[in-house]
């Protein structure tokens, strides 16, 4: 490892112009500007990544903030255990963290931890679902079912642990079959700011015979079918069972199919 280190530092020491171009400049060390030393680091940090592009390195990835590294190691271990099968001290203790009121001190309870990580994951696929809806648009297929449908469903599937599992799939499983945080309120509470309305506007508009209960109710069925087959997949995969990629399509073909069945209010009693 420390010769594979001293290798890769002469590879970017070479590439910057010379030996020893990469070296901590010492305390005393002053540059004909008098730049101040946090300027000196910005200039080291600067001459680093451009030193990287032309090796043709990607650059190291931004220093994460706690509260993300919690929500990521809480998405995995609530998506593996449960919700109630971890503690917060078992999240904070895996995230790293020796304060044991960590989870406590950022989202005041488990509650807020998941409500947290639900809220985050909308968000961070915002563009994707924005760029998605504009080309529907663009193309004249934006009240096309299963095309919003894929823009509703496909960027959950991005997240994904390290063994390359769908780990938010796992998690929203987990979250839909507990009684306390099984969706309670309409989809436009909860995706209220979020291109998702939008969307789900259009989406509605091809079931106008079904009662806005029948469409909010089949819906989360449909999702939680969604998610479910997701799991059983990755589930067959650490089995060892070869299945190439996530099959989306035939999710999409029951799920339109089963919006477009005659529905009453009836059915819901």
């Amino acid at each position: 490892m420390a010769k594979e280190s001293r290798m890769s530092r002469a590879r970017l020491e070479a590439a910057a112009g010379g030996s020893g171009s990469f070296a901590r400049p010492a305390a005393d060390t002053t540059v004909e500007d008098g730049s101040t030393p946090h300027r000196r680091r910005k200039h080291l940090r600067d001459r680093t990544k451009e030193s990287g592009k032309k090796l043709g390195l990607r650059p190291l990835p931004e220093k994460r903030s706690t509260k993300d590294v919690l929500m990521d190691v809480g998405e995995i271990l609530m998506g593996r255990h449960g919700v109630e099968g971890v503690t917060l001290r078992e999240i904070g203790s895996l995230a790293g963290q020796s304060n044991s009121n960590v989870i406590q001190y950022h989202f005041e309870t488990k509650e807020g931890l998941i409500l947290s990580i639900l809220s985050d994951r909308v968000w961070r696929r915002e563009k994707m679902r924005i760029e998605q809806l504009d080309s529907l648009k663009r193309a004249g297929l934006h009240t096309d079912p299963r095309k919003l449908l894929e823009i509703l469903w496909l960027p959950i599937l991005s997240f994904r642990d390290e063994n390359g599992g769908h780990s938010y799939c796992r998690f929203m499983l987990q979250c839909r079959l507990h009684p306390e945080l099984s969706p309670r309120n309409s989809h436009d509470e909860r995706y209220e700011g979020s291109v998702i309305v939008e969307v789900l506007k259009l989406f509605r508009q091809n079931y106008q015979n079904l009662s806005k209960a029948v469409f909010s109710r089949r819906l989360s069925a449909l999702t939680l079918m969604f998610v479910s087959s997701v799991v059983e997949f990755d589930n067959l995969k650490q089995e060892g069972v070869n299945l190439g990629d996530f099959d989306h399509r035939l999710i999409i073909d029951m799920a339109v199919a089963a919006l477009s069945a005659p529905g009453s209010d009836k059915t819901l009693k």
